[in-house]
C-alpha cells in the first residue's frame, strides 16, 4: 500500500469529503479519486450500514394484544 492510498484510506475511513480528498491528492477530477479508491469507498458504505444495524435485536418481540383502559366512553350530548 503506498503513502498515497493509506493517506486516503484515512480520510475515507473518517468520512471526509471526496471532493476534499480529491483536491489534497492532486486530482483534476473526483471521479479520477473515486475510481481509483471505490474499494475504501465501499467500505465506508459497509461501515455505515452496520453503525445502523448495531443495536436491533436478531428478532424483534411479538406484538401482544394491548390491554383494555379503564377510560369509560362517554356518550354524545343530544
Amino acid at each position: 500500500m503506498s503513502f498515497k492510498s493509506s493517506y486516503a484510506s484515512k480520510l475515507f475511513k473518517e468520512k471526509v469529503d471526496i471532493k476534499i480528498i480529491s483536491k489534497l491528492l492532486g486530482h483534476k477530477d473526483v471521479s479520477t479519486t473515486y475510481n481509483i479508491y471505490i474499494h475504501f469507498i465501499d467500505n465506508v458504505v459497509e461501515e455505515s450500514v452496520q453503525i445502523l444495524n448495531d443495536g436491533i435485536p436478531e428478532k424483534l418481540p411479538k406484538k401482544t394484544k394491548k390491554k383494555e383502559s379503564n377510560v369509560v366512553k362517554l356518550k354524545k350530548a343530544t
